[in-house]
């Protein structure tokens, strides 16, 4: 019976580090799109306008002088890769930086 809990220990321990190092390459791996999504300039933009606060889609679309699909568009990228966050007030939705991703971001590139 002690061979088994030995063996089950062994499994449970073998798991958890497995799991770990997936953990650690998600990570590169999100960390590696997330600065591929913010090599285009016109999301730079976005970003550096955003980093002044939270913005409405008209807003950011005015201020950028794009048309509204594109930056539309810029925005959905930005979102699927959790570095913006859009909150809806009735019809209008309100963007900011998500400044927990930024933060890991910068956690990572000040390890160089």
């Amino acid at each position: 019976m002690r061979g088994f809990f030995l063996t089950l220990k062994m499994v449970v321990i073998a798991y958890i580090i497995s799991k770990f190092f997936d953990m650690i390459y998600m990570n590169h791996k999100n960390m590696a799109q997330a600065f591929k999504v913010l090599g285009g300039s016109e999301r730079i933009k976005i970003i550096r306008y955003l980093s002044t606060g939270e913005k409405c889609v008209c807003g950011i679309f005015k201020h950028l002088k794009l048309s509204q699909n594109l930056v539309s568009y810029h925005l959905s990228e930005l979102r699927k890769n959790n570095l913006i966050i859009a909150r809806k007030e009735g019809k209008w939705v309100y963007y900011s930086l998500n400044k927990k991703s930024f933060a890991e971001l910068r956690e990572f590139l000040e390890k160089f």
